[in-house]
């Protein structure tokens, strides 16, 4: 007998236990209710395979056709959400649980809407009130006599469990169809041409686009540069400044309302919408300072809107090292500081990257605090002399604006919308590709140092785990 056969032998086995100690009217309700469920996952499978054949056909990978495959998609996965809860409702029914004919009392009324509101295919609406209605009247005069188990821990725990691995399914599926969607509309226009030739900027490569000839639209390889060099800056300010505030506040800070009042303002700080960032960093940075539109100002400001994630994430993982490891260090007669350094600091490390990898992301796809400190006519060439404390002390020189490639994505934007005489059909998908394309490199730039830091993550891991 193959595996399969006794897998087969076992399930029905255990489906036959299951039928066999449940009560005959609550095992017909749950039947009932369980019908227009195979009939809504038939349907909606049916309907979600069917598109998706007829897209491959086509063959038109880089058209609009793309924004029809992901309507039709979402759209028919929907007819998922009706069919998942029918078959918790028929489970709650043989049961006998009292939700179970609330639940069925809920579809129909929704069904009977669907069908005044004509908000999906008649057929399955009525087949779906029908049994509704009929499971309902029959789980409603089972459940009276099964009042105990309208409060059942282990139902309970089952639909709890049920829903946290839906929910995880949802939120990994909407991520993948994000990226997804960005990668099919972004790659018509990435090549290594593309990210390494000379710069050009957005108007040009729409004009370039529009006059037909799309294949020499140029490079964005100076606005790369230009966003690596200002996250850097960031960056080199944003780290050591987190750290040691995270080291202050988990190490040597006293227990009183001041420093919970800091730690309050700091949690605030992270929750500050970047706009406000970027007009204090045009105020005092550009303005007050002098400095100018320039990387000096840049960097400070988006330093300012990552610090408090990089503060509160290493002081958390610092305060998450065992007490006893500080202990064990001070009994090997090590100070403070060298305890600090050579054992905290070392196992707090890994969830102190995860901080830092955020504020990285936060920091390359930022577009109001760059667009009011360092870039702001989106240039695209770079001053013959950048200086990385901008025009400091000359307000007149106005600082030296840097071309970033979130800056071109915008600009590609505008360009694009504003051009009223534009030709119609595919040529308009390609210029919304070309602002897609900037998007999918900055992606491809924050999952590279994501993957880095994921690699130094596990090997400080693994050192830590090591010293143990």
């Amino acid at each position: 007998m193959s595996d399969m056969e006794v897998f087969l032998l076992s399930w029905m086995d255990q489906l036959y236990t299951y039928i066999k100690n449940r009560d005959r009217n609550s095992l017909f309700a749950g039947a009932l209710i369980f019908i227009p469920g195979i009939v809504f996952t038939i349907f909606a499978l049916y309907q979600t395979i069917i598109p998706i054949n007829e897209y491959i056909t086509q063959g038109m990978p880089w058209d609009h056709t793309i924004d029809r495959l992901a309507i039709d998609i979402f759209l028919n996965i929907l007819l998922f959400a009706p069919a998942l809860i029918m078959f918790v409702a028929a489970y709650l029914q043989a049961e006998s649980n009292q939700l179970g004919f609330k639940v069925c009392f809920a579809l129909s009324i929704g069904a009977l809407g669907g069908l005044i509101f004509n908000l999906a295919d008649p057929t399955l609406l009525i087949i779906s009130m029908t049994f509704s209605i009929l499971a309902t009247i029959v789980g409603l005069e089972e459940s009276k006599k099964n009042k105990h188990k309208k409060y059942s821990p282990i139902i309970a725990e089952k639909i709890a469990i049920l829903g946290l691995r839906l929910s995880s399914i949802i939120a990994i599926a909407v991520l993948v169809g994000i990226i997804a969607y960005v990668v099919l509309r972004g790659a018509q226009f990435l090549s290594w041409e593309f990210i390494t030739a000379d710069n050009i900027g957005a108007k040009e490569i729409v004009d370039q686009i529009v006059s037909g000839d799309p294949r020499s639209i140029g490079g964005i390889r100076i606005f790369i540069i230009g966003s690596l060099i200002l996250v850097g800056y960031c960056e080199a300010i944003a780290i050591p400044l987190g750290i040691g505030a995270a080291i202050y506040l988990a190490e040597y800070a006293p227990k009183n309302k001041f420093i919970d009042a800091l730690r309050f303002f700091i949690e605030t700080l992270a929750g500050a919408p970047s706009i406000v960032i970027g007009l204090f960093g045009f105020a005092y940075f550009v303005r007050m300072l002098g400095m100018g539109v320039s990387i000096a100002a840049g960097g400070l400001a988006l330093a300012i809107m990552i610090l408090p994630w990089n503060i509160r994430t290493a002081e958390e993982a610092m305060r998450a090292v065992p007490q006893s490891y500080r202990e064990a260090s001070y009994a090997l007669g090590a100070t403070k500081w060298q305890t600090i350094k050579r054992t905290v600091l070392l196992s707090a490390s890994p969830a102190a990257i995860t901080g830092i990898v955020l504020g990285f992301g936060a920091a390359i796809g930022e577009t109001a605090v760059i667009m009011l400190t360092a870039s702001y006519k989106g240039t695209n060439v770079f001053p013959d002399n950048i200086s990385l404390i901008g025009a400091m002390g000359n307000p007149s020189l106005g600082g030296h604006d840097i071309p970033t490639l979130q800056m071109w994505i915008m600009n590609a934007y505008y360009y694009i919308a504003q051009g009223t005489n534009r030709p119609s059909g595919t040529i308009n998908w390609q210029l919304e590709n070309v602002m897609f394309s900037g998007a999918l490199v900055l992606l491809i730039i924050f999952i590279g140092i994501s993957f880095v830091a994921l690699i130094l993550r596990n090997y400080l891991a693994k050192k830590t785990h090591g010293a143990r």
